[in-house]
């Protein structure tokens, strides 16, 4: 029994380092100029390992979309269900998720790339269900956004308007910042935190009122 869970916990490593490797790729070349012998020669491997592991390169790019963005999420859900204000709550959850790109940057690189680009793709059906089961989930984590804004206009600590609105405009200006940030050799943890309260306030300078 132990033998085979080895066996099966070495895959999902070999899975996970080929996910890197191609967010890597994807984030140098871009999709549609990333190859699979890319991928390998990137990942030091034959291009049979990665068919092995995965189907084809679309596979590749919605794998690296949803674990980037399952990622996300079990980083802000707990922040969006504190009994924190609405306000702080929304902060933390910014924060949260501007750490997230500084950690996994290349994967947030090619979430950036979105999933939009497929939708009038030729896809298979298992694709076209894989497409759908993405997009529930992105917007399963725009839910959170909307709700701690609703509840920030309800409690006068936001600006009123539409929360819909209001979420997807900061979480653009957020995902945004995986398309101009790069990590600075022996830049610490503490320049880090500094960089991230100033994208926050940028984009949350709009939105809630001063003081709140």
């Amino acid at each position: 029994m132990s033998v085979s869970t080895g066996r099966l916990d070495r895959g999902e490593d070999k899975r996970a380092e080929i996910l890197d490797a191609a967010a890597q790729c994807f984030m140098l070349r871009g999709y549609y100029a990333t190859s699979i012998d890319q991928i390998a020669d990137f990942y030091g491997s034959t291009k049979g390992l990665i068919y092995y592991h995965f189907r084809s390169k679309t596979e590749l790019f919605f794998e690296v979309y949803r674990r980037t963005i399952v990622r996300t999420i079990e980083r802000v859900r707990p922040i969006a269900s504190t009994n924190e204000s609405a306000s702080v709550r929304l902060r933390n959850m910014c924060r949260a998720h501007v750490h997230g790109i500084i950690d996994n940057l290349a994967n947030h690189h090619v979430s950036k790339q979105g999933v939009e680009s497929h939708i009038t793709s030729a896809l298979t059906p298992d694709q076209n269900k894989d497409l759908r089961s993405l997009i529930a989930l992105r917007d399963d984590y725009e839910a959170f956004f909307h709700d701690v804004i609703a509840d920030g206009m309800k409690e006068g600590v936001m600006r009123s308007g539409d929360p819909s609105l209001a979420a997807r405009t900061i979480l653009g200006g957020l995902n945004g910042f995986s398309v101009w940030y790069r990590p600075r050799p022996k830049q610490s943890r503490a320049q880090q935190d500094h960089l991230v309260e100033q994208v926050v306030d940028v984009i949350l300078n709009g939105l809630v009122i001063d003081g709140a």
